[in-house]
């Protein structure tokens, strides 16, 4: 029997409506397509498995029900029997597991694909009918076990350090540091690992950075195995930019050190002296022998480790046969979701006259504003407690936000960041999140420091999260003797409207202060981070901003074409009447863009290709416009970082071609777009060192990849280039070259 697995981080890239009348299970809530294709070889008896994390994919209000998953094949009714395990050590306090499928595929063709489609019923967290515990775990017990210490013995000859492990790293000039195996503090038994270290002057570059290791290897692995590291830390102490980590890594025949695979478990980046468990999971490469695990500190503080284990996982040593997960599917008339009892509320005002910016929350608004003042303590330094007060309203525009930041002493503000996206949350800062679909899983994201400077995100459109979007965002902030205020106007032709629920939004605000360390506080209570919109509370909006809205949404992703080619923006008119639209791209550099008008009818939606042309590789702002004709009124605007791909790049099946070999292969791909291919030739030439071309041949694109075939049985043994040029109408593009080494044949030949 043969078998295939992956182990797959689901995001949501896109959530749709859909009636239960179209599902095989009309019960059921979600629906996952799972699929695979490519060459299959003509397996026989197929089994197929993946790894879903459920708990990433529902977040925190509904869960799976029990007995709540059934798989069918696409365009068949009849339910497949799967078999699950559940990840019993990684099951999440929403009460969703971590959960192994493996169904039989059947017979698979050559070049065929087969896609399932995986039914979920979800119910509220907390009901009868909830997910529970399976008695059977991919969870490796004993046989299974590569690993485990807690650090209790020590090594023959050396009763400073246990068994095992041994310290690393060197000080340079001016730093200090302990590695101890210590029993100050432990997490269980009597003794743990300790890394303490101390600078002067700027942090040190150097990567040669404190640590404990494991060594000799004494974890044996086989190539292909899962492997699964866990381990704790403790953190108590922690400067600025330091970290605490704990890493996987591989050796090969000899201890030589393998860069495959590799897995970094990275802690919080904020002091705590509670333990927290780190898990990674990989796969042993194919010239594994043994591994190795690394306790580190990057930069200056204080941390522990204890009780570390490595486990191999059952499934390993699997054939790389890859199963793709799909977009998750909502029934929407079906999925309701629960408020938990204490949900925070928050409702906004109207703002009769907009706020002048200033950052001095003095404008009429403000004082008629709702406004919310109970934070929760994320995290505290001892002594340091800071209120905050967020004030809300709104007109037809725009949303406006008021933040007073109180604070015993501002002479300690910490401000470093001057430029837009840069890292803001390592200052004294406000946040705000918005989750306009209240889909539980999508949000917006703005943070201010005191000096006015913010980052936007937003983390629900294919290719915007992080600093790729910039919304239609203002801010200004004021430093007085009491504390520091901020200001913040939030366009809404800036937001996915059409997207949007009415009237009530998810919300929640947070503010942190580096006052004698840092200390962190939120509105509605999260568990492990911000950025949970399971647990934001409510933003009630005094208008309904989505009324007649004409909307967009870019849709190139992160990755655009170059040369000659299309964006393609979606359009929604949820109006009564018909409009027509002008939608417009412009490029901020190494671009032009265009504009198209499009008649959208009522409750229309529509994708409009915008042309536009991009000649140099690499990151490009693009802004996208949508304006009412003929009147001119902006209805939407975003801008967009896309990637521009290299316009060629060749891979040479080999560099090194043996004389009685006549052919030389190899691929191709080039990033222009397909609009773009039709006058587009790829010549390749094998050249000598007098320029000459020995072997030639062209290809006609029709396809932005594929592969090529050189003819060099004529050319003798010799050092040569590689040279690929890409043309369009007779105008080079690029060039490409690689060396290429003509030598005799391990098994004789002629040398000339």
């Amino acid at each position: 029997m043969m078998r295939a697995t992956i182990c797959i981080a689901l995001f949501l890239l896109a959530l749709f409506p859909a009636t239960a009348q179209e599902w095989a299970i009309p019960e059921a809530d979600m629906r996952l397509r799972l699929s695979v294709s490519g060459d299959l070889y003509q397996r026989d008896d197929t089994d197929l498995a993946t790894v879903i994390d459920f708990n990433a994919l529902l977040g925190q209000r509904r869960v799976l029900a029990a007995d709540g998953l059934t798989l069918v094949q696409a365009s068949f009714d009849e339910p497949l029997e799967i078999r699950l395990a559940e990840d019993a050590e990684l099951r999440y306090a929403s009460g969703n597991p971590i959960l192994w499928l493996e169904w039989a595929s059947g017979p698979l063709d050559r070049f065929e694909a087969r896609q399932w489609d995986l039914y979920l019923r979800t119910v509220e967290r907390g009901s009868p009918d909830a997910w529970q515990t399976l008695e059977r775990t991919f969870s490796p017990g004993d046989p299974m076990l590569l690993w485990d210490t807690s650090f209790e013995q020590a090594e023959a000859g050396y009763e400073d350090r246990p068994v095992g492990m041994i310290p690393g790293g060197a000080d340079k000039d001016g730093e200090t540091t302990e590695r101890v195996w210590t029993d100050v503090t432990s997490r269980s038994g009597e003794r743990c690992l300790k890394i303490a270290r101390r600078f002067e002057g700027e942090p040190p570059k150097n990567s040669n950075r404190p640590h404990w290791r494991s060594w000799p290897p004494r974890i044996f692995v086989r190539p292909g195995q899962g492997i699964r590291a866990t381990g704790w830390l403790s953190v108590p102490e922690l400067a600025q930019g330091s970290l605490a980590s704990m890493t996987l890594e591989f050796y090969g025949a000899e201890n030589k050190r393998l860069s495959e695979n590799r897995v970094f478990m990275r802690d919080s980046v904020v002091p705590h002296e509670d333990w927290v468990q780190l898990v990674g999971q990989t796969t042993a490469p194919d010239a594994a022998e043994s591994a190795v695990i690394w306790f580190s500190l990057h930069g200056a503080g204080r941390a522990y480790c204890d009780d570390l284990t490595v486990t191999a996982l059952p499934g390993g040593e699997l054939p790389a046969l890859q199963v793709q997960v799909g977009d998750l599917l909502r029934n929407r008339a079906t999925v309701v979701e629960a408020a938990p009892g204490e949900e925070r509320v928050l409702t906004a005002t109207t703002a009769e006259a907009p706020p002048v910016l200033d950052g001095q929350l003095d404008d009429p608004c403000w004082a008629t504003a709702g406004r919310v003042d109970n934070f929760e303590v994320f995290m505290q330094t001892p002594g340091a407690r800071v209120s905050t007060t967020v004030f809300a309203c709104a007109d037809r525009d725009a949303l406006y936000f008021g933040f007073d930041c109180l604070e015993v002493s501002t002479d300690t503000l910490l401000a470093a960041t001057t430029e837009r996206d840069g890292p803001v949350w390592t200052d004294d800062s406000v946040e705000l999140f918005l989750d306009t679909n209240r889909d539980l899983q999508t949000f917006y994201q703005i943070i201010v420091n005191p000096r006015g400077v913010f980052f936007d995100q937003d983390a629900g459109a294919p290719g915007l999260a992080g600093a790729k979007w910039d919304g239609p965002i203002t801010t200004a902030t004021s430093i007085h003797p009491g504390g520091w205020r901020a200001e913040v106007k939030l366009e809404f032709a800036g937001l996915r409207l059409a997207e949007a629920q009415s009237q009530v939004w998810g919300a929640n605000f947070a503010r942190t202060s580096y006052r004698d360390g840092r200390s962190a506080y939120t509105w509605a209570r999260v568990k492990s981070g911000f950025l949970e919109p399971a647990n934001f509370g409510r933003l009630v909006l005094p208008i309904d901003p989505t009324a007649n809205a004409v909307t967009g949404r870019p849709l190139a992703g992160e990755q655009i074409f170059g040369s000659e080619g299309l964006l393609p923006v979606e359009t929604v008119n949820r109006r009564d009447d018909p409009v027509q639209v002008r939608v417009v791209a412009t490029a901020a550099e190494g671009g032009t863009g265009g504009e198209v008008l499009a008649q959208l009818e009522r409750g229309m939606t529509a994708v409009a290709q915008i042309p536009a042309e991009f000649d140099l590789a690499g990151e490009t702002r693009v802004t996208y416009e949508l304006f009412e004709q003929p009147s001119g009124r902006l209805l939407y605007t975003t801008t967009v970082t896309h990637t521009v791909p290299e316009a060629l790049e060749i891979a040479p099946d080999h560099l090194v071609s043996y004389l009685d070999e006549d052919l030389l292969t190899g691929g191709w791909e080039t990033g222009l777009s397909e609009t773009a291919l039709g006058e587009v030739t790829l010549s390749l030439d094998v050249v000598d060192a007098e320029g000459t071309a020995l072997a030639t041949a062209q290809i006609e694109l029709a396809t932005r990849a594929g592969e090529w075939i050189l003819g060099v049985g004529d050319v003798p043994a010799g050092r040569y280039l590689l040279r690929a040029k890409l043309q369009r109408a007779g105008q080079l593009i690029v060039t490409r070259e690689h060396s290429l080494d003509r030598i005799a044949g391990p098994f004789g030949g002629a040398t000339d």
